[in-house]
């Protein structure tokens, strides 16, 4: 009876989830101090792509996540989705989250993205392959991260030069 294969899993819908969401919103709005109320809720919006609103609740989780490598990752990630930029604010969360766990994998894949987008593929490139080296080899993750690792490569080697065969 305890086979974790055996056990039921509980049918949660969308509608349930949006329903523990508007209960945590209503509990928020009685205990505007609950830090960690507001990062379960910061989650809860970007689990649900409702970036601005997870914005606002990682806004006022941050005495519980200024510490915390991959919240601040997800927070930069949330500000980069919703800004459509890593510029500024997103660029320094990230570099807050890898000051303090340079392993966080979030904030390296991050890293990487805003180095591309800035235009430093030797930056995207280190960032990118510190967290090849964490991931299982041969996954999925692994192997979608190995390609835009090459791609990423192919744009930066030089082209041959005019006239040459």
């Amino acid at each position: 009876a305890l086979a974790p294969q055996t056990q039921q899993r509980p049918n949660v819908t969308e509608s349930d989830v949006n329903a523990m969401v508007k209960k945590l919103e209503a509990r928020m709005a009685l205990e505007p101090n609950d830090t960690k109320g507001w990062l379960m809720l910061a989650r809860s919006y970007r689990a649900q792509a409702r970036y601005a609103e997870a914005i606002s609740a990682y806004e006022k989780a941050w005495p519980e996540i200024k510490q915390n490598a991959t919240e601040l990752a997800r927070f930069a990630g949330s500000l980069a989705i919703e800004n459509n930029s890593f510029v500024g604010k997103p660029t320094d969360l990230l570099a807050k989250a890898l000051t303090i766990n340079a392993s966080e994998p979030d904030a390296l894949m991050l890293a990487g993205s805003a180095a591309v987008e800035l235009g430093d593929k030797t930056a995207a490139a280190k960032w990118w392959n510190t967290l090849l080296i964490l991931l299982e080899p041969g996954s999925e993750d692994a192997l979608w991260l190995k390609e835009e690792i090459r791609m990423l490569d192919e744009k930066t080697a030089t082209p041959p030069p005019a006239g040459s065969n």
